[in-house]
This record gives C-alpha cells, sequence and structure tokens, in this order.
C-alpha cells in the first residue's frame, strides 16, 4: 500500500465502494484526520466520467453544514485521483436502528437534522437523489451526518433511480417510526401521518419547508409529554397530599384526646 498521496498520510484501509478504496488518512497541512477515496479504474480509465464525477465533487465542496460530511479537497498525485472529506465517526443510521422502531421525537429529531442538511445543499441547487439510512452515519453524540450530497449517483452502487429528497425523508422517517425489521408496526402519531401522505405525494417543494413542518410537529409532540409528565405527578402527588390530611386530623384528635383526659384528671 502506498504510505501517502500527495499531503495525505494513509492510516488505515476503511473499505472498498463504487468509486474506489476508502482510507482513514491525516492530513499533513491541517492535522485533521479525514476520509481519503482513492479513486479506482472504473472511473479514471473514463475521461468523460471522471471529469463530471471531479465537478460534482467540486460543487459539493460548497456545501458547509454541520449535518453533511464535508467535502474538503479533489486532486491527483503521481497518478492517484483523490478525494478527501470529513471523516465522520459513528455508525450508519441502518446499523443503529437495526430495522427496529424509534421512539417518534427520536425519530423526527434525526430527520430534522438531515432535513436540514438538505435545504442547505439545496441553497446550493445540489441535491442527495438517493438518501435513506444508509447514507447517513449517527456520531458517538448521536447527531446525524448525511453523507455523499451532490455526488450519491456516482459514490453508491446499483442502478436505483434519483429519488426527490423530499420524498426520501418522508420514507426515512416513516421508516424509522414503523421499522423495517417485520416486528409489529408501531402506532403512527397522528400530527406525523399527514405529512408522510404530503411527502409522498410530493406535496413539499423543498426541504427548508419540511423541516419547518417537522419542529412545529416536534413541539406539538414535546408538549404533549410535558402535559402528560405533569398529570402523571399529580396523580402521584394526589394520594401523598390526602395521606397528610390524615396524619394531621388524626393529630388534631389524638390532641383533643389528651386535653379531654387532663381536664377530667
Amino acid at each position: 500500500m502506498t504510505e501517502s498521496i500527495a499531503h495525505y498520510t494513509l492510516l488505515e484501509r476503511l473499505g472498498v465502494g463504487a468509486l474506489g478504496a476508502l482510507y482513514r488518512a491525516r492530513d499533513s497541512k491541517t492535522g485533521r484526520t479525514v476520509a481519503l477515496r482513492l479513486l479506482g479504474d472504473a472511473v479514471t480509465t473514463r475521461p468523460e466520467a471522471m471529469a463530471h464525477l471531479e465537478e460534482a465533487l467540486k460543487r459539493a465542496a460548497l456545501v458547509s453544514h454541520p449535518n453533511v460530511a464535508a467535502i474538503y479537497d479533489v486532486g491527483c498525485d503521481g497518478g492517484h485521483h483523490y478525494y478527501a472529506q470529513e471523516f465522520v465517526p459513528g455508525r450508519p443510521l441502518l446499523q443503529v436502528t437495526a430495522g427496529l422502531p424509534l421512539h417518534p421525537r427520536r425519530a423526527l429529531a434525526c430527520v430534522i437534522e438531515i432535513a436540514d442538511a438538505v435545504a442547505d445543499a439545496e441553497a446550493s441547487a445540489l441535491q442527495h437523489g438517493r438518501l435513506t439510512s444508509s447514507s447517513i452515519i449517527v456520531t458517538p453524540k448521536g447527531h446525524a451526518k448525511l453523507l455523499d450530497v451532490g455526488f450519491a449517483d456516482w459514490a453508491l452502487p446499483g442502478p436505483h433511480a434519483t429519488v426527490a429528497d423530499t420524498v426520501a425523508l418522508g420514507r426515512l422517517l416513516e421508516g424509522l417510526i414503523q421499522g423495517t425489521d417485520g416486528s409489529p408496526i408501531a402506532a403512527m402519531p397522528r400530527e406525523i401521518a399527514p405529512i408522510l401522505t404530503a411527502c409522498a405525494n410530493g406535496g413539499f417543494h423543498s426541504a427548508a419547508v419540511l423541516a419547518a413542518t417537522l419542529r412545529d410537529v416536534a413541539e406539538q409532540l414535546e408538549a404533549k409529554a410535558v402535559s402528560v409528565d405533569a398529570r402523571t405527578l399529580q396523580a402521584v402527588a394526589a394520594p401523598s397530599r390526602a395521606g397528610w390530611w390524615i396524619v394531621g386530623a388524626l393529630a388534631v384528635l389524638a390532641m383533643a384526646s389528651l386535653i379531654w383526659l387532663a381536664v377530667r384528671t
């Protein structure tokens, strides 16, 4: 294995994808750890395809959002074509959930982060096109990072058709809440169901509008949860208050008895 490419020192081979081998590497200029993709012959031997990919990568590098894995550099060194992107520790969302249902509020929080990321890409006239739970990394702190924004058609294997990102976000949210492993389907909150229908029918023309709508629903569910918690506390506290009244009444009776005995004697 070549020890370095340009100013990147290769540290560990992470795997091989549709575009070539992926390495964890150290950028000697900045000192940061990156994910370095060495493009394979399937791309580099096709000049037109290579030109299109490099253009897609350069456009993707314009996106700067905390929930998007950033593209840092695109180049060639010693005949090795590469691109460097943000190294995102964590696991794919598909592995984290294992197909099991998530609590609706947790699912909403995840999809809102991804919707924000897609909205930022839209501002640069970019889309993902193949957004699924396998293209999202969950970091050790529980945040979602979207991979391959702007060049998913190149990076992900298989002849899958491009899907509008707002449609894909609806499918993602539904899958997270109901699960995909064949378990009994979880109840879909009534606040979310119409949003999923609108997503499926192309009712959202931008991820920014969808993200704002999801935030409103998240606030409604949070308020409902707080209300339920408050009622639960009241129910728990009510017997306690009754108990104190009983104790107080017994104390009064006991005092009255002592006074009566004192008078008699």
